[in-house]
């Protein structure tokens, strides 16, 4: 994957289009190593996001008493 970002193929160095074929090309090459990816991980990424949220739901911070409340 990092080929396929470090050549850029049909992009400038500022990430402008210089040749539409090519960067159509680039982008499909990207989009399938992210699905390859994703599909290597398992779901990991998922667990990951439940287990921080589930983390911040039993962690909340206590509620802060504001100017008007003492």
């Amino acid at each position: 994957m990092n080929g396929i970002v470090t050549l850029h193929e049909g992009f400038d160095a500022s990430g402008k289009v210089t040749d539409a074929e090519k960067a159509k090309s680039t982008v499909q090459e990207m989009r399938t190593k992210m699905q390859e990816l994703k599909s290597a991980m398992g779901g990991t990424g998922k667990a990951l996001r439940d287990a921080l949220k589930a983390f911040r739901e039993e962690n909340k911070p206590a509620d802060t008493l504001t100017e008007g409340d003492s």
